[in-house]
């Protein structure tokens, strides 16, 4: 199977902008719906430095993620990712056919991570790698387009997204929210595509 059929949608993160948030009750029963993340009220407090225990799902260990991590949400692709275009790579986790490795591209290290399909999965799969220690989240996958002057197999660098799902409501108390990418790696992305002459 070629990359160049494709229809590649990155949604650039960051843990910069997508901070690990836990609850500082002390109870986990009948937790409310969260308030927004900037209420005076909201019980979500960052949790930093990482967290070095397992994590429940992404079952690899903090020295095993790297600071970049590419997610597409097929475990085919993340090893055609990791087969393709790493270096050394390595599974470091195969559990609920989440599958995630690490090795090197053009001496940089960086771990592909399957997320599965949806917002919840992808939701604990990045909360999760967070937790572990990675800094720069990459969505890569494929899309529907709603624009008519995109064709199969066009490169497209999301600037942001609009989320309409249950996963943001639940998060954020129903509050509107458009995330954005961090600039500096959006900058990035679209410098690489234009040095490739993708247009």
């Amino acid at each position: 199977m070629s990359h160049d059929f494709f229809l590649v949608f990155l949604v650039l993160l960051s843990a910069k902008f997508f901070p690990v948030y836990t609850n500082s009750m002390s109870s986990s029963a009948n937790l409310p719906v969260s308030p927004p993340l900037n209420s005076p009220t909201s019980s979500l407090t960052p949790s930093y430095p990482p967290q070095i225990s397992p994590q429940i799902h992404v079952k690899g260990s903090a020295e095993s993620i790297a600071p970049y991590v590419l997610l597409p949400g097929d475990p085919q692709r993340s090893t055609f990712i990791a087969q393709t275009f790493l270096t050394d790579s390595v599974l470091y986790t195969d559990h609920r056919g989440l599958l995630g490795y690490t090795g090197t591209y053009q001496g940089v290290r960086v771990s592909v991570q399957t997320t599965g399909m949806g917002c919840p999965s992808t939701a604990i799969v990045a909360h999760e790698l967070i937790n572990l220690g990675a800094k720069t989240l990459i969505r890569v996958g494929t899309c529907g387009a709603a624009a008519a002057h995109l064709q199969p197999a066009d490169l497209v660098i999301a600037q942001g997204s609009v989320p309409n799902d249950g996963t943001v409501r639940q998060f954020l108390g129903g509050a509107p929210y458009a995330p954005l990418s961090s600039y500096a790696v959006l900058e990035a992305q679209v410098q690489a595509a234009t040095a490739r002459d993708f247009s």
